[in-house]
């Protein structure tokens, strides 16, 4: 299991103990001893456990302190550049001073992200675009905690886990805990594609990304055909581009496929 969790603490409130964070992180890593980074401040904290470095990323320096778990990058170019050199993490930063939550839509790949800004008194919240990284949060007080486990939020101190009665009916028939909402009481999810800030104690939510669909587009089979196999094979391509990976075959036509462009892209059998 790997992860990320931590705190912010609005200007107004005191410091929590900055030890707590370990805790909270030894969550994440009590399956598979993945390695841990964390950094504190006075203003909060963050950690990241991930089995290899280029899973995590962390930046912290003066009142700025960023932290991005899983495999992201950036779209533009001169960002991705930057990234390669400086982190992405850094880069995440700095190009949240210039373009506030603008800066998320130019994110792609699996990831949850914290950017944590004590001069403004502010945090940022965010998840991928399908949701493929999970990030919960609750409200202490003027605290805000949050993690990619029920059980690294729990671990902050003073932290009461009440179940949500609503939570188990919706199991029970569900099958399932339908997001925002978890099986805790006050923990709720980001939703895919969705950021959060925290500012003067008070939440808000927006969406840096939606689902578009054009139902009506002029456009010929052969064409749509052949973007379909680009986005694929470039899926693929991206997800095989670290370390030995392979493919579950279930004998049905989409694992077929993705078996098939594995041995294309890595010029292998898979």
């Amino acid at each position: 299991m790997s992860g990320l969790c931590g705190w912010f603490v609005a200007p107004t409130a005191g410091a929590a103990d900055p030890r707590c964070i370990v805790t909270m992180a030894a969550t994440l890593a009590r399956f598979d001893g993945s390695a841990v980074r964390s950094a504190a401040a006075r203003f909060g904290a963050v950690a990241i456990a991930a089995p290899a470095s280029d899973d995590a990323d962390l930046f912290h320096r003066e009142e700025h302190l960023v932290s991005i778990w899983g495999r992201a990058r950036f779209t533009d170019a001169h960002l991705s550049r930057l990234a390669e050199r400086n982190g992405i993490a850094q880069t995440l930063a700095e190009g949240y001073a210039r373009k506030g939550t603008n800066i998320l839509a130019t994110l792609s790949g699996s990831f949850a992200l914290a950017i944590l800004n004590g001069r403004s008194g502010e945090i940022v919240l965010a998840i991928d675009r399908m949701g493929t990284r999970s990030l919960g949060y609750r409200v202490i007080g003027d605290t805000l905690v949050f993690g990619s486990t029920l059980d690294a939020i729990g671990a902050f101190a003073g932290t009461v886990s009440d179940v949500d009665h609503q939570a188990i009916y919706d199991y029970v028939y569900f099958h399932m805990v339908p997001a925002p909402g978890s099986i805790h009481a006050r923990v709720q999810r980001l939703l895919p594609g969705e950021y959060l800030s925290f500012h003067d104690g008070r939440i808000k939510t927006g969406r840096y990304w939606e689902m578009h669909f054009v139902e009506n587009e002029q456009r010929s089979f052969a064409e749509l055909k052949q973007g379909f196999l680009n986005v694929l094979r470039e899926s693929v391509r991206e997800a095989a581009a670290r370390g030995s990976v392979g493919a579950f075959l279930s004998g049905g036509t989409d694992s077929s496929t993705v078996a098939g462009l594995l041995g294309e892209v890595s010029g292998a059998p898979a």
